[in-house]
């Protein structure tokens, strides 16, 4: 069948329904600009990851590290995980705070190590990903990392050079030998860095940011709008208006006059 790219809006043939990009660098491209908020929002963002590093002493439980580009957190019991933390940093800070105490904070290299699995059903992947790691040097090529292969990244050093993500590649490798020269093109693009310094390499801008960042933390003050119950009543039930058209109305949160719908109507 023709589709049509979402990100380049060129035409391409595909045998799957749910396809949505011609290539995979066109999808990596595409999600890449949707996952880049605006200046405004990461201040927002990192002013509550702030707040939330300040609950934990402000280092990694397992190893101390205090560097807090490195910091994940990571959910002590997964079944009583409500929400990713990375989904819900731009809601409330009561919503926020209930999440955070689920979850211990780790670095990423030892957030890795604790989700690493030695044994897999399937490991014809791990072990492609070991001979690509032994034809990078085996280590973090910053820090000397060598601890887990899972902490392990390819890191490009140009984003304009990259032809495509290296954990995109599923091939099963039995041998360095067997290395594509395409792909060992790619790997020479890469760079091999564990998963703390790769977090900071992506995290470099912070820098200029820091001092409204620190300051949004120290101000940040949380404030429910209240909406009126009545209001949303007449518009939804006189006037016909979904939760959107409500919500613009009343300027406030179409998921708050939902929530006051549901209750209306479970009267």
């Amino acid at each position: 069948m023709k589709k049509i790219c979402l990100y380049c809006g060129g035409e391409y043939e595909t045998t799957q329904s749910k396809s949505k990009y011609c290539s995979i660098k066109c999808g990596q491209r595409d999600r890449k600009n949707y996952k880049n908020p605006n200046t405004e929002i990461r201040i927002r963002i990192w002013s509550k990851k702030l707040r939330a590093y300040d609950m934990f002493g402000n280092k990694c439980e397992k190893c101390g590290d205090t560097n807090m580009l490195h910091f994940v957190f990571h959910h002590i019991k997964p079944n009583d995980k409500d929400h990713q933390l990375c989904d819900i940093w731009q809601n409330r800070w009561s919503k926020i705070e209930k999440e955070l105490k689920k979850c211990s904070l780790l670095c990423e290299n030892c957030h890795k190590e604790l989700h690493h699995k030695k044994e897999l059903i399937d490991n014809r992947f791990r072990y492609s990903k070991t001979l690509l790691v032994e034809y990078k040097g085996n280590r973090c090529e910053k820090c000397g990392y060598d601890k887990c292969i899972d902490s392990l990244v390819f890191h490009h050093k140009d984003e304009n050079d990259k032809e495509y993500a290296i954990g995109d590649i599923k091939l099963r490798i039995t041998t360095l030998e067997k290395l594509t020269t395409d792909l060992k093109c790619e790997l020479d693009k890469c760079e091999l860095i564990c998963a703390n310094c790769h977090r900071e390499e992506h995290s470099k801008d912070l820098t200029d940011l820091m001092d409204e960042i620190i300051n949004k933390k120290e101000t940040y003050r949380e404030q429910a709008k209240i909406i009126d119950k009545e209001e949303v009543k007449r518009l939804s039930f006189v006037e016909n208006k979904n939760s959107k058209e409500i919500a613009k109305i009343l300027n406030c949160s179409s998921s708050g006059v939902r929530n006051i719908l549901k209750r209306i109507r479970e009267e």
